[in-house]
């Protein structure tokens, strides 16, 4: 996830998209087809996962399961207020889906915490400011690891927003247009959700718990628990 301060042209690519709807959308779609069939999806394959001097989490495989899924979550980082957000993020995941975690030392672990190396911030020569970066499912090398950049400082809600921004992308959601979804490109400080785009890309993938799941259920609001004497 990238900080508020350079999510400029994801907020171009958001309003592009409700600029150009109606007969206007008709013609990108046209333009995107036709690229599709000149192109083959092949030459746009997925690169594979980021990689590091990390445990591998053994039970990775685990995350890909369509139904009831125990999870163990090795907690590998030395930022204790970042482990006590990631702990409640977990927690809110599993009021989604049908899940049940515990910690683990050992790599006997589906998901693995760590603080990541300045190098793998430095994305594309990029200013190297990105806050975390989670491996994806479906890529190769996939071991079940979220990496935190430890330079910057965040706040408890930042932590936790994006702890549960990554660890979607760990269930198999990738980014939402829409910037009130917690799976929007940036964090920008406000209330977000999942929506029905990411409830309806979740349940493709897993089972979500009963409550959300039935009928009516289209929004999942994303709040960290108050800090103590707050």
């Amino acid at each position: 996830m990238l900080p508020s301060q350079h999510a400029g042209w994801y907020r171009f690519i958001q309003s592009f998209f409700k600029i150009f709807s109606g007969p206007q959308m008709s013609i990108v779609t046209t333009v995107v087809f036709f690229s599709l069939a000149v192109f083959p999806l092949t030459t746009f394959a997925a690169p594979p996962n980021w990689s590091g001097p990390y445990t591998p989490c053994r039970r990775h495989a685990d995350l890909l399961s369509h139904g009831h899924m125990e999870l163990g979550v090795r907690i590998a980082t030395s930022n204790a207020a970042l482990a006590r957000q990631f702990e409640e993020a977990m927690d809110f995941w599993a009021q989604v889906l049908d899940i049940d975690w515990h910690e683990t030392d050992s790599d006997d672990c589906a998901i693995e915490l760590v603080d990541g190396t300045p190098a793998l911030f430095d994305i594309a020569g990029d200013c190297g400011c990105a806050i975390a970066r989670a491996q994806y499912p479906d890529r190769a090398d996939f071991e079940g690891w979220i990496a935190f950049n430890p330079e910057p400082k965040f706040t408890r809600q930042e932590m936790f927003r994006n702890s549960v921004h990554e660890l979607g992308h760990l269930f198999g959601l990738g980014h939402n247009p829409d910037s009130s979804s917690v799976m929007f490109f940036s964090d920008f400080d406000q209330l977000v959700s999942l929506d029905s785009a990411d409830l309806a890309a979740l349940a493709a993938r897993h089972k979500l718990r009963a409550n959300v799941a039935r009928t009516g259920v289209t929004t999942v609001y994303v709040m960290a628990a108050p800090a103590a004497g707050e």
